[in-house]
């Protein structure tokens, strides 16, 4: 067999139903979590204290870097592709002033509008937050 026949090989396998449940149960609490985690950084990205400027920058970085690698196991290569966007940006700025708060939270809107349940996503949406991350990525 081929290297290049291995997806096609997976999924053509199918799943005992018990484990696409609970595959998709997990695709929920990532979701869930997730939507929980990008609304702590934005708040903590407002917050005018001394954790700002020091502590928060690596907490940014750490959380995203997590969201980005589960991210696609879960089915959402977006958001895999949006944390790691982040990740870089938030690596890049040597403080979080108003401009670095004001890109980091449209890449979290992204993000948030991403994080839904399947019958609410909308392809042409995801296509639109594409472009709009690439612009942001190319100011990299």
């Amino acid at each position: 067999m081929l290297r290049s026949d291995y997806p096609n090989t997976i999924a053509a396998m199918t799943l005992p139903y018990d484990i696409q449940l609970r595959l998709e149960e997990l695709r929920r609490e990532f979701a869930e979590q997730s939507r929980v985690k990008v609304d702590e950084m934005a708040d903590l990205l407002g917050s005018e204290d001394e954790a700002r400027a020091t502590e928060l920058p690596k907490y940014v970085r750490v959380t995203l870097h997590e969201m980005k690698g589960q991210a696609g196991t879960f089915g959402y290569p977006l958001i895999s592709d949006i944390a790691r966007l982040a990740e870089k940006y938030a690596a890049n700025a040597r403080h979080f002033d108003d401009t670095t708060i004001r890109h980091l939270n449209a890449l979290f809107d992204m993000m948030r509008n991403l994080l839904v349940e399947p019958e609410e996503f909308d392809e042409t949406v995801s296509s639109d937050l594409l472009n709009s991350s690439s612009a942001i990525q190319g100011r990299l």
